[in-house]
């Protein structure tokens, strides 16, 4: 939803990106971006685990007892891909975030607001297409 200043809100009206944030990028909220420069999408980092009925995620253990996503690759206790110094590393196995930059729980640095927030908050009230697209 966009305010009348053209900002980025949530269902309370309060402003989540400013309009020339996204006027630099053709409208769209800006890509992610590591502390090096490196874009990535939070998806590219997450392994691929199932959610128990509170939807927290179930995470597996290996042989050797390390923390494994379904299809045995490395993962910490939040679910984010990892290399074997820990650093958090996405589907190609680039770091994208050094172990010493992660939160005492091993939380990705939160880069901006919005990075964690329910999409529900910004989206308007609109039907959807039998393809699930907006009807406007």
């Amino acid at each position: 939803m966009i305010d009348p200043e053209g900002n980025l809100v949530d269902k309370r009206g309060r402003v989540k990106l400013h309009k020339s944030i996204m006027e630099q990028n053709n409208g769209d909220i800006p890509l992610l971006f590591n502390y090096k420069g490196k874009k990535f999408d939070i998806q590219d980092v997450m392994g691929n685990l199932d959610k128990d009925r509170n939807g927290n995620i179930i995470i597996r253990r290996d042989k050797d007892n390390q923390m494994v996503d379904k299809n045995g690759r490395r993962v910490n206790n939040k679910g984010y891909l990892i290399d074997k110094d820990g650093n958090v590393i996405n589907r190609d196995g680039k770091v994208m975030f050094e172990v010493f930059s992660l939160s005492k729980d091993n939380e990705i640095p939160k880069l901006f607001p919005f990075l964690k927030f329910n999409i529900d908050d910004i989206k308007g009230d609109y039907e959807l297409d039998p393809l699930s697209n907006p009807m406007l």
